[in-house]
């Protein structure tokens, strides 16, 4: 049943008490709402209805009051921009003092003030953090004060469960930890990074102390009290120790030592360090012997100038080189070759049938060659040959008498070997050549694949 109040009842109340009451006699305010029913089964609908518009309509709106309320019905007229920015969903919403309309209450929040503060939670989307030139600080007094993400560890203020990538306009990369006033541990760069420019300042690990300070180790993390540490830099001196704890110089290895792909003596385009100590921009630099390595009782390596030599009336310097090349394949020619001083040797078979030893010059040269082959893959030979060669072209061994057969054999286990003679650059060679295919286990003897091993050596006139 509708009810009818006359306009000159309300006016009459308005202007005799200044406040408005609906259903009640008694308005505590300007405006006093009461339930028509406040109790009871009652079916009536109380209640307020506020204007109710589109977000076209509320866009639409001019010189509205602050504090004005409307509900938005219906958010697919209209775009979400100027005063209606925020109009993004149907529900109540107010003309606040940026002159926007603003949610009276975002959708999924709780209104009976649950928060991050004393309540767990479950975000409904995406959330961005503008710090807006402000800082944020997590405060704590106790060990249990910790902050974790995906997971919390007693062990660590903060715990990620997961790693951590920094992004590429990050200024430091990773920052330095402090525990105490003079105590520094961490993991940083040397400077910003220059922007633009591809280069990288470069990357320090460090610990500090106002007293002794802590040393850095590498090893293998088994538990919180287990480690086996491998190497470490030691505190205070900065020596390095593989293998022990106590390093007393600057390299200590407590252990065996491997060195691969040292240069020859004489070696040239064999390393990168000029003679006076300096950097060559690529390595075009020849290694020269001069100093002799030594060690006293205690492993400590020092060294004594010069090189050993052989002082022994008539005798010559020896110098060889030498390579073993196995199985025998398509790749032997190439794998074969061994150069010392002005001379290349190779092998140019490609399996374990007969082939030929053939020489390169660095350097065109009259060269005589005397050549013995025994075995049974042919007639044995002995001969001779005088040859003219030209720097950089393969020759076989070329005789000038006796059986033209100059090849060898690995399937027969032929062996070799010659002297040949440079006269232009007056070098002397000697090579020997150990040749086999593949060899069957006989008894407790192993099998042995097909293989050329080339042994060659100068002798300096």
């Amino acid at each position: 049943m509708k009810k009818t109040l006359f306009l000159p009842a309300l006016f009459a109340s308005i202007a005799a008490f200044s406040q408005i009451g609906i259903n009640t006699s008694s308005p505590a305010a300007t405006l006093d709402i009461t339930a028509k029913n406040a109790t009871g089964t009652s079916a009536n609908v109380d209640g307020l209805l506020v204007p109710r518009v589109d977000r076209q309509r509320a866009q639409s709106m001019v010189n509205v009051t602050n504090s004005t309320l409307i509900y938005v019905n219906d958010v697919t007229t209209g775009t979400q921009t100027g005063t209606a920015t925020n109009i993004d969903a149907v529900g109540y919403y107010y003309f606040d003092e940026t002159n926007v309309w603003t949610k009276l209450k975002e959708t999924g929040v709780s209104a009976t003030g649950i928060n991050i503060y004393n309540n767990d939670g479950t975000l409904i989307s995406n959330r961005t953090v503008n710090m807006d030139g402000r800082t944020l600080n997590f405060v704590g007094n106790t060990i249990d004060s910790r902050i974790g993400i995906d997971g919390l560890d007693s062990r660590a203020k903060l715990n990620v469960n997961g790693y951590i990538q920094f992004s590429q306009d990050s200024d430091w990369g990773v920052g330095k930890a402090f525990v105490v006033a003079g105590q520094k541990y961490g993991l940083t760069q040397v400077g910003s990074p220059q922007v633009g420019t591809g280069n990288s300042p470069g990357t320090r690990i460090y610990t500090s102390g106002a007293n002794t300070q802590g040393h850095i180790s590498f090893g293998k993390y088994i538990s919180d009290t287990a480690f086996t540490e491998w190497a470490r830099f030691a505190h205070n001196t900065g020596n390095f120790g593989i293998n022990t704890s106590v390093p007393t110089e600057r390299l200590h290895n407590n252990g065996n030592v491997r060195l691969q792909g040292l240069p020859l003596n004489g070696a040239i385009n064999a390393i990168n360090t000029t003679s006076v100590g300096g950097v060559s921009s690529s390595q075009n630099q020849t290694f020269t012997a001069t100093r002799t390595l030594v060690s006293d009782t205690n492993g400590v390596l020092g060294y004594i100038s010069g090189v050993p030599t052989i002082t022994e009336p008539g005798s010559q310097t020896l110098n060889y080189a030498r390579s073993v090349t196995s199985p025998i394949n398509s790749s032997t020619p190439a794998n074969s070759e061994v150069t010392i001083g002005n001379i290349s040797i190779r092998f140019n078979g490609t399996s374990s049938s007969a082939a030929n030893i053939e020489y390169k010059v660095s350097q065109s040269n009259h060269v005589t060659i005397l050549y013995h082959k025994g075995g049974n893959g042919g007639t044995n030979l002995e001969e001779w040959g005088r040859q003219a060669s030209v720097a950089g072209t393969w020759y076989s061994f070329t005789g000038e008498i006796g059986n033209a057969t100059r090849d060898i054999n690995p399937s027969n286990r032929d062996i070799a070997y010659a002297i040949i003679t440079l006269h232009n650059s007056k070098d002397v060679y000697r090579v020997t050549a150990n040749v086999n295919g593949d060899i069957a286990a006989s008894g407790s003897v192993p099998s042995v694949a097909s293989s050329v091993t080339l042994f060659v050596e100068k002798f300096s006139l």
